[in-house]
């Protein structure tokens, strides 16, 4: 199962258009995503917790699901990012933080 979360956390970086110049907002938006998977899946292996999303009730699922919103997320800032730059930097940095901080609650 590890290898698969880390496999499918992959996939954003590879949707990732090559010509956006700036990777940062792309690096925090994945990384975000990446951490709130991880602690999730974390605390819940610890117990005592349970997912409160039923969509997201299985390992494999949650994996897919973020994973494809992640993708969804890091191929809105990459088309937004030609015309409009700090647009994108803002909603990448942004989705980016919002997961962060959902991770470390």
């Amino acid at each position: 199962m590890r290898q698969h979360v880390f496999i499918v956390t992959l996939l954003p970086l590879l949707l990732a258009s090559p010509a956006f110049a700036q990777k940062g907002p792309i690096a925090a938006l994945i990384a975000g995503n990446v951490a709130d998977l991880g602690s999730t899946e974390v605390a819940l292996s610890r117990g005592g917790v349970r997912e409160a999303n039923p969509i997201m009730s299985t390992p494999a699922r949650r994996v897919v699901l973020k994973a494809a919103s992640t993708s969804l997320a890091v191929w809105a800032v990459t088309r937004i990012a030609p015309e409009h730059p700090r647009v994108a930097k803002v909603l990448g940095y942004s989705i980016g933080a919002a997961m962060g901080g959902i991770a470390v609650r």
